[in-house]
């Protein structure tokens, strides 16, 4: 029988098989109401994004329908109406498959675990109404109540995720009351509160989910449920990032924001990415949470985000600042190919002592057992070309590995063979507790 998600097995019960049937009828239930929204509203979203946007805010338009100015620049470079909605309609389905594909995948390995099963469920429910509710309402009008309905509790289903994750309980007992505040959160948005009631309400809702994992990780889980959050946490952050990193990038290039640009077509892309990685990590989290490695996956995308954060900044310094300098002195065009050339060579002289420089910071601050393994490996490679005495090599040998691999124990057996012996092993045991 397979588990709970944190990986501890229990008997099977008659009450247990009762509420596994309930789970079960609950589930098929939910995702048969899931597909029929999600199918019925494919063409309804896709009509929908043959038409422009007449809002005068564009951040209140639709999710891929393109406001009035990018329509008309679209229409002016050749592109078809039935074109832009078909790709934008393609991204949409796209993150909403992969989504679906998770959610059964969990379901089929999890049939028999009623966490393995609401986490399936609220994935798929996720996927059947697109990224951040994008695609339209159904055509069938009971299935559109259902389809409220499911964006009504999703909300809940979500703070229930978050609160229970990974171990399907809420721990402290009161962090369920939390799940109130997601649904206040949501009556504040259907009633179209001031933007600074809402964004209160998402720190409030968002914070108090944050904080509580944070108390559950340092006080409550086991290595391995801290393993599982730490591909969820990992996934949400690689999200946000690329959601900043997208909002960002008109800001440093303004020509990116004006109208028809490749960027501003093609904007649903960005928004994608910023959906995928969630999925994902809860996949992964729940059914190969030790398929791969994490804490090298953070380390190394750590340092080498700061890397490349700190070698743009020096570049694009290293430009500006030069071809301003070459204009003060000889008076002439800054456009100079010699700053870009230093610049360049400059990043790439800088490029491997800062990245040997970050990651001793790193593993020096939040990896400090394997800066430490790896420095008394160090020492260690040090004596062996120094020390001939045996038993203090065999001294110096039992520290070293009980300081970085830290077993309960350690036995250390020399074979020595001579001819009296005839070749015999003879133990010289080194063992300490």
């Amino acid at each position: 029988m397979t588990g709970s998600i944190a990986g501890v097995a229990s008997r099977v019960t008659p009450g247990r098989l009762r509420w596994l049937w309930l789970a079960h009828t609950a589930w098929v239930v939910v995702i048969l109401v899931d597909m029929a929204c999600f199918i019925t509203s494919v063409r309804p979203t896709f009509a929908l994004l043959t038409q422009p946007c007449l809002e005068t805010d564009a951040s209140v338009c639709p999710l891929g329908q393109a406001p009035l100015a990018d329509w008309r620049a679209m229409q002016a470079s050749g592109i078809t109406p039935a074109a832009f909605a078909a790709f934008n309609l393609a991204v949409i389905v796209s993150v909403s498959l992969l989504f679906f594909a998770v959610g059964f995948l969990i379901a089929w390995r999890r049939w028999r675990d009623m966490m393995g099963l609401f986490v399936s469920a609220v994935l798929i429910t996720f996927g059947s109404t697109g990224m951040s509710d994008t695609l339209a309402n159904t055509a069938i009008p009971l299935l559109g109540v259902f389809q409220f309905a499911i964006v009504v509790l999703s909300y809940p289903a979500l703070a229930t995720f978050m609160l229970t994750f990974p171990t399907g309980r809420f721990t402290p007992r009161w962090t369920a009351l939390i799940v109130l505040l997601w649904i206040v959160q949501f009556a504040l948005f259907v009633t179209s509160m001031p933007i600074a009631v809402l964004l209160v309400s998402v720190l409030v809702t968002w914070g108090s989910c944050a904080l509580t994992q944070v108390y559950r990780y340092a006080r409550v889980y086991t290595p391995r449920e801290r393993q599982q959050t730490k591909w969820v946490v990992f996934g949400l952050v690689v999200g946000i990032s690329v959601y900043f990193l997208s909002a960002l990038l008109p800001h440093v290039w303004p020509e990116l924001n004006t109208p028809g640009s490749l960027y501003r077509m093609t904007l649903i892309v960005w928004l994608a990415l910023v959906w995928v990685p969630l999925p994902l990590g809860v996949g992964i989290a729940i059914l190969r949470s030790r398929l791969y490695d994490i804490d090298v996956i953070i380390r190394r995308t750590a340092i080498y985000g700061l890397l490349t954060v700190i070698l743009a900044g020096v570049y694009a310094g290293g430009v500006i600042g030069g071809q301003r300098a070459l204009l003060a002195l000889t008076g002439g065009g800054s456009d100079s190919p010699i700053v870009i050339v230093l610049s360049t060579l400059a990043v790439a002289a800088l490029f491997q002592p800062l990245r040997r420089g970050i990651q001793t910071t790193i593993d020096r601050r939040f990896n400090r057992q394997a800066y430490d393994a790896r420095r008394t490996l160090e020492r260690f490679s040090a004596t062996l070309r120094d020390e001939v005495d045996l038993p203090g090599l065999r001294e110096r040998l039992t520290e070293m590995v009980m300081e970085t691999v830290q077993p309960s124990s350690v036995s250390l057996w020399l074979r020595e063979a001579t001819r009296e012996a005839n070749d015999t092993s003879a133990s010289i045991p080194a063992e300490r507790k």
